[in-house]
């Protein structure tokens, strides 16, 4: 409902795209994917199958999403990576300034911290942020994630330290 598609746009097969959803020019989501509620996709952008877009999400210009990006951020680039909290999207859309702040230090906790998500998960969860519905919806997105979350830019990917989760042929 209420969604706007621009010329060249491509919605794939078995795509589930929510309301007041914004398709910019050339922007293409294979399908299936999932884009949720009040998304914008810039000029030119490419969501892979099976990649989800949480609600209030903003992709820019030219990007290519091959990882699920989470609600209320802003993502950018070839393999895209998080550059921060869709600050903007949600003053439009009446969130309060607790709500804001609430949803910003989850992304901090979240994204920009060392460790493993499932440890940073734990820790929000059991946080006093985990009352907020905001915060909520932005952990039940990451739990259920499949194809892994967009990096957040800057942050560099870690190695395992131990090597034990790889497995080694005995040919």
């Amino acid at each position: 409902d209420h969604n706007m598609l621009l010329g060249g746009c491509h919605i794939g097969h078995d795509a589930t795209v929510g309301s007041h959803v914004v398709f910019t020019n050339g922007a293409m989501a294979a399908g299936p994917t999932w884009i949720g509620d009040h998304a914008l996709l810039g000029a030119m952008t490419g969501i892979h199958q099976f990649a989800r877009l949480g609600e209030l999400h903003i992709v820019g210009a030219g990007a290519m999403v091959s990882n699920d990006a989470p609600p209320n951020s802003i993502v950018q680039g070839d393999r895209a990576l998080q550059f921060g909290v869709h600050l903007i999207g949600l003053h439009r859309n009446d969130y309060t300034r607790e709500q804001k702040a609430i949803i910003r230090r989850v992304f901090r906790l979240l994204f920009w911290r060392s460790g493993t998500i499932h440890s940073k998960l734990e820790m929000v969860r059991g946080s006093p942020f985990a009352r907020s519905p905001a915060c909520q919806q932005i952990l039940d997105f990451v739990a259920a994630s499949e194809r892994g979350i967009c990096t957040p830019r800057g942050v560099r990917v870690q190695e395992p330290s131990d090597f034990s989760d790889l497995k080694v042929s005995e040919s």
